[in-house]
């Protein structure tokens, strides 16, 4: 999977307490990412995943706990506008020009203005005090809300597979 990121947090985020961040505010957080998320089977990021080792994500402020904050990461696969085939298209939620898939149409395109898909398939919980928060505006909560029931709809389909 690969996510054309900034180089470095440093270059792009500021570092703030986590406290202080609110829904749809964008940050960088390593994160240890489900091998079924792979896109591309033979990168770098793909050997990192499936040797279950961070990889350091820009992700989306869900809510914010006590001493953590709930979280779900942004892929760019590529800056492909369609998901890579070989992912469950009810697992990512798309940013315009991202395409429409299944039953998701896109959200509002990131200011970047770049194709990016919502990990839906679960809540990262990341508790370091200081987090670096990236110096764009954040997301609406339309957009977070959208995030949020769909990761609710994913997570009630997966407990009645089972």
């Amino acid at each position: 999977m690969s996510a054309h990121l900034p180089p470095t947090p440093a270059s792009s985020g500021r570092g703030v307490h986590f406290k202080s961040l609110k829904p749809g505010d964008l940050f960088w957080a390593d994160l240890v990412l489900d091998p079924a998320d792979i896109a591309y089977p033979g990168s770098c990021s793909a050997k990192r995943i499936n040797n279950r080792e961070a990889s350091k994500r820009i992700c989306i402020v869900l809510q914010i706990q006590d001493k953590s904050i709930e979280a779900t990461y942004l892929a760019t696969f590529d800056e492909n506008t369609t998901l890579p085939t070989d992912l469950d298209k009810e697992m990512w939620y798309p940013f315009k020009p991202a395409a429409p898939h299944g039953q998701y149409s896109s959200l509002a395109p990131q200011r970047n203005g770049k194709a990016q898909w919502a990990s839906l398939r679960s809540v990262h919980k990341v508790s370091k005090e200081q987090v670096d928060k990236l110096g764009v505006p954040g997301l609406p909560p339309t957009t977070v809300n959208a995030i949020i029931r769909a990761m609710d709809a994913v997570q009630t389909n997966l407990r009645k597979k089972k």
